[in-house]
């Protein structure tokens, strides 16, 4: 069974563990414990599982994922990196000359990121209802006449013309 908690590395005491002491002779007892590695933990064992379901922190500290069934983590995107972000210093003659640090990663909630997208596609159909027309206007403009005859805005190639002229070209004796 799948668990997933909102702590990246979240451990468990399911059963905590005893020292042993020398001195009394007592020995030590083991523990059972789950660690969590980023995030998500995958338990085999059926009693481990049950002792899951019966923590104090079930579905307060981590949830239970149905296996078979969509296996989304709800907590990915809110769960911190384990990770720091690095800083390197470059040292030159005894003096720091600069410092690189590696970039951090900014987090959107997916709401947010979902009304982003459909504004921008908003604002994007809206500008090309404006720009459309001007862009046609343009695109016509920029095409260069053909030779022919022209009657207003359109231009008209005489067709028969150009035939008389192929054939003549295929019909004369070539040198």
């Amino acid at each position: 069974m799948k668990f997933v908690s909102r702590n990246s590395n979240l451990m468990v005491v399911l059963k905590p563990g005893l020292p042993g002491s020398h001195l009394t002779g007592q020995s030590p007892v083991t523990g059972v414990y789950v660690k969590f590695q980023n995030g998500v933990v995958d338990v085999k064992e059926d009693s481990i599982a049950e002792m899951m379901k019966k923590h104090p922190g079930f579905n307060i500290d981590y949830i239970a994922v149905e296996e078979g069934i969509k296996e989304e983590d709800p907590y990915a995107y809110y769960r911190s990196e384990t990770e720091p972000v690095h800083t390197t210093t470059e040292i030159k003659y005894g003096h720091a000359e600069k410092s690189v640090s590696s970039p951090r990663k900014t987090k959107m909630p997916p709401e947010l990121e979902n009304l982003i997208k459909v504004e921008a596609s908003k604002l994007a159909s809206s500008m090309v209802k404006e720009m459309l027309p001007n862009l046609i206007r343009e695109a016509i403009a920029s095409i260069p006449p053909k030779e022919g005859k022209e009657t207003g805005t359109n231009v008209k190639i005489d067709s028969t013309k150009d035939k008389k002229n192929k054939k003549d070209e295929a019909e004369s004796p070539t040198d």
